[in-house]
């Protein structure tokens, strides 16, 4: 994934204040991206939409110390996404 273009998106996408520094997006969208992949393995931020919007929003929820509700609010979409990378990959 091209971290600087994500960093960019993030920064775009949820007005992120510019006294946060790069670094903390780039560590949230990397533990972001670890916890995701682990519920689809192999997923591609780049190309999957889908995948992408989870990963931006998660990392956001993340940044703001509020993953927890993530996972909760995302639920389904989560579930979706899931059971879509299964289907894909058959």
């Amino acid at each position: 994934m091209d971290e600087v273009a994500f960093i960019k998106e993030m920064r775009e996408d949820y007005q992120l204040p510019p006294y946060l520094d790069d670094s903390v997006i780039k560590r949230a969208g990397e533990e972001c991206s670890a916890r995701l992949s682990f519920i689809v393995p192999g997923a591609d931020f780049d190309d999957d939409k889908q995948g992408r919007m989870l990963l931006k929003n998660a990392t956001y929820y993340l940044i703001n110390h509020r993953y927890e509700d993530f996972e909760q609010n995302y639920a389904d979409v989560i579930h979706s996404w899931q059971l879509g990378a299964r289907y894909e990959s058959k």
